[in-house]
């Protein structure tokens, strides 16, 4: 999500020929956060450059399309991998509430490489272990984090994002130069949308 704030600044110091190149690292990132960051950006910037109407339109029309592909298997509910997940978690939080089962354990990498035996512990459905193996990923970071840290290792991790923010916000209230001000303003906004993202 960081992405934003090097685009804001290509966008701002970007000469036409060279766009090309940054609109084909956002068109190939297949990420719905970075198509959303160029529209809103492009819109921004739409009464200078009168050329970025063809780019957005374009990125417009993939992210509408990106936004009605059918979920995995609505029919059977071991292959609705995120609401799955989400329910192990909460069980595995259940069982271990104030320091989780240890990083490692449970939803990243770590866990599929080392077999982690929590997946067997919570009978794991398989079909949705051999899933998540190419991913190495529950895709989701809060029920990885309450089953993983527990309650203490989460808000540890929401002190840290809070404290950016007001890190960031401090730091540009007191610079008056124009460039740092709208840099940290994009710090601050970037670790917004990354505590917003991470809900989802």
């Amino acid at each position: 999500s960081y992405v934003i704030l090097p685009l804001y600044c290509l966008f701002n110091f970007l000469r036409k020929n060279h766009f090309f190149a940054l609109f084909i690292g956002v068109f190939v990132s297949v990420s719905r956060v970075i198509y959303l960051s160029f529209i809103c950006l492009s819109a921004a910037q739409m009464r200078q450059r009168k050329w970025l109407l063809f780019p957005f339109m374009i990125v417009v029309i993939l992210l509408i399309f990106m936004s009605t592909l059918p979920d995995l298997d609505l029919v059977n509910k071991e292959w609705v991998f995120r609401a799955y997940a989400r329910e192990k978690a909460t069980e595995v939080f259940n069982d271990n509430p104030v320091l989780g089962v240890g990083p490692g354990y449970f939803g990243g990498v770590i866990s599929i490489i080392y077999n982690s035996p929590v997946y067997k512990e919570y009978n794991f459905s398989e079909k949705w272990y051999e899933y998540m193996k190419p991913f190495r990923s529950l895709d989701q970071f809060w029920p990885q984090a309450i089953a993983e840290t527990g309650a203490i290792g989460t808000m540890v991790f929401l002190g840290l994002l809070i404290s950016m923010l007001m890190l960031f916000y401090t730091l540009r209230k007191r610079h008056e130069e124009y460039f740092m001000k709208n840099i940290l303003t994009g710090f601050f906004v970037s670790t917004l949308i990354i505590f917003i993202y991470l809900l989802g």
